[in-house]
């Protein structure tokens, strides 16, 4: 098994490996969930009635 480079640096800061990190537009942490649950995306979308992918807002559609 090969670590890539920049791996040793994400763990110094913390990042989790399949972890889900939602950016806003000024790059700070909007959402951080270290198990990187689609159900945890679609919770944050929902309970702010944003609508993704088709019209019944839920990322897995």
């Amino acid at each position: 098994m090969q670590t890539a480079p920049a791996a040793s640096e994400h763990d110094k800061a913390g990042l989790k490996h399949h972890a889900v990190y939602l950016l806003r537009p000024d790059i700070w942490v909007a959402l951080a969930d270290p198990e990187g649950s689609a159900d945890t995306l679609d919770a944050y979308f929902t309970s702010r009635s944003y609508l993704v992918g088709k019209e019944q807002g839920s990322i897995r559609d």
